[in-house]
């Protein structure tokens, strides 16, 4: 993992900084948005597409965070957000992913639902389907994820 340097107004990732940590090795650019402050996400696909790297987002810190009117976890490639009392949205413990990637989304049913394994299309996937893919069981249970109005 290499760290780049952020932006002292937003707390978020620089993306003047990105480029010059891009090595034959980088695969994605991890992004944070923080303290419901997106990340400059034009510049950061941008740098993402003319390197052909994946963009991960973390929305820990920004559930329901608007960047151009697109809600934060929706303009990379996947994104993560944590449910714990110490977030914005704070409803236990607990976790989510978003994607629009039908390849990520399998390998996640596969990492971590082993009962939603019939799921699965992808035949390179498949292949390995009913075996434990090593995911770990810590979704939350059923009233911590209950929303109400």
């Amino acid at each position: 993992m290499v760290f780049a340097d952020i932006d002292p107004d937003t707390l978020c990732i620089d993306p003047d900084d990105i480029e010059r940590h891009i090595t034959p090795r980088t695969k994605a650019i991890m992004v944070v948005h923080y303290l419901s402050y997106p990340a400059d996400m034009d510049r950061i696909m941008a740098i993402a597409w003319k390197h052909n790297l994946k963009v991960i987002e973390d929305v820990s810190h920004a559930h329901g965070a608007l960047y151009k009117g697109k809600m934060t976890g929706t303009l990379g490639d996947a994104a993560g957000y944590s449910l714990m009392s110490g977030k914005s949205f704070a409803i236990g413990e607990g976790g989510m992913l978003t994607t629009d990637s039908r390849e990520v989304y399998e390998r996640a049913v596969i990492f971590g639902h082993y009962e939603r394994h019939g799921e699965v299309t992808d035949e390179k996937l498949r292949a390995g389907v009913g075996l434990p893919w090593g995911g770990y069981k810590y979704r939350m249970h059923q009233l911590s994820s209950v929303w109400s109005k």
